[in-house]
């Protein structure tokens, strides 16, 4: 693990290293060890081990035996973040009544470097496929949300996440060629929509919408996800884009009334991990 610069007196490396810690638990390590820790953290034994004393005594995590779970209490970090935002306060309503419009799932994200990031989900009553709750993660450049997210990027920011971004296939259906995505993201930037079709999940579509603010300025994607056995693709976009236009127009003119002290933006956060390196 690298340092930050010298030069950089006001970074607090404890605080970072003590959220890597916190940031490495994720659904397929939900409980780990010490060793565990520090190989996916790059942190050594014995700094994981202070951190996790620490968490362990604030209500953090948990050390049964020789595994570390997080706790309850590490939900405070995420509402913190929802509760202090317009975004996820207004969005709801819009969601239920697109859902209710359409007859299935819709959901809201934004963009956290190179995933997109579940900000709140209206479920189906028929949904089948799994589940991504508030918070959840999904690659942004397979998913309908964060093709549309991408699209609002500049050429620049674009071109640089598609040469960096990892492209790993979640199904034999994903598109992992960095030319052939350019060219699905430009178009999502003109037709003002993005679609997956089984890219993410088998037997599921997704169409997305963004939600642009009072400047134009894309903050978030609204989408409708729906199983592919009862629509093709052409069929889920004349049902769902006009439903998820009108309810992301919504959304966008009830942001533009409420005062935030700073705005939501869409660019991508350097990831905590990297900045670690």
């Amino acid at each position: 693990m690298k340092s930050m610069p010298q030069d950089d007196r006001d970074y607090v490396q404890a605080l970072a290293r003590g959220l890597s810690v916190i940031e490495c638990f994720d659904e397929a390590h939900s409980a780990m060890s010490l060793s565990d820790i520090a190989r996916r953290t790059g942190l050594s034994r014995g700094a994981v081990g202070r951190i996790l004393h620490t968490l362990e005594i604030l209500g953090y995590v948990r050390g049964g035996g020789r595994l570390y779970q997080l706790q309850p209490r590490a939900l405070k970090l995420g509402y913190a973040y929802l509760s202090s935002q317009p975004l996820w306060r207004l969005a709801h309503p819009m969601l239920e009544t697109a859902a209710r419009d359409i007859g299935e799932a819709c959901s809201l994200s934004i963009l956290d470097d190179e995933e997109i990031v579940y900000i709140t989900w209206v479920v189906s009553m028929r949904v089948v496929y799994d589940f991504v709750g508030v918070g959840g993660r999904l690659p942004a450049f397979c998913a309908s949300m964060g093709r549309v997210l991408l699209a609002a990027l500049p050429d620049a920011a674009l071109d640089e996440f598609l040469a960096r971004a990892k492209l790993t296939p979640r199904t034999p259906a994903t598109i992992t060629d960095r030319k052939r995505l350019r060219k699905i993201i430009l178009k999502a930037r003109r037709d003002g929509y993005a679609t997956q079709d089984e890219e993410v999940e088998i037997g599921q579509r997704a169409v997305a919408m963004p939600v642009r603010d009072a400047s134009g300025a894309t903050i978030a994607a609204i989408n409708v996800t729906v199983p592919a056995h009862r629509y093709t693709v052409a069929a889920m976009i004349e049902k769902a884009v006009p439903v998820l236009r009108r309810e992301a127009i919504r959304l966008g003119e009830a942001l533009s009334l409420v005062a935030t002290s700073r705005p939501i933006r869409l660019r991508p956060n350097v990831s905590l991990q990297r900045s670690l390196r």
